[in-house]
């Protein structure tokens, strides 16, 4: 089963006939990709060169700030508190979510 946009996300307007699936199996894949690349560099950075784990850290920790950002706009699930749950380990700066949203939210919603 399937949901428009708008049902999903009220505050984003769909296009005529987009509609999202009820879970982003690719994102949520991508997310537990994220998390267990993190751990795996985590237990083996005394083994690897300081560059590799500072490159691999580096692209972890920017695709990490990307999920989070989907999840601000309802992705990859209807259910926002799973949502949150999935991204709520930090692997960076911690940045509250909610403050974030809230203050992303108006600026993306006005843009055409």
């Amino acid at each position: 089963m399937t949901a428009t946009t708008e049902q999903c996300l009220p505050y984003a307007p769909a296009a005529s006939g987009n509609e999202i699936a009820a879970i982003e199996w690719p994102t949520l894949g991508l997310t537990l990709a994220t998390y267990g690349s993190w751990l795996a560099i985590t237990a083996s950075y005394g083994h690897l060169p300081l560059a590799v784990v500072a490159s691999l850290g580096t692209v972890l920790v920017t695709l990490h700030g990307s999920l989070q950002h989907e999840i601000i706009h309802g992705h990859p699930t209807r259910n926002a508190l799973f949502n949150r749950l999935t991204v709520v380990v930090p692997l960076s700066l911690w940045l509250p979510m909610r403050a974030i949203g809230a203050a992303i939210l108006p600026i993306t919603s006005t843009r055409g």
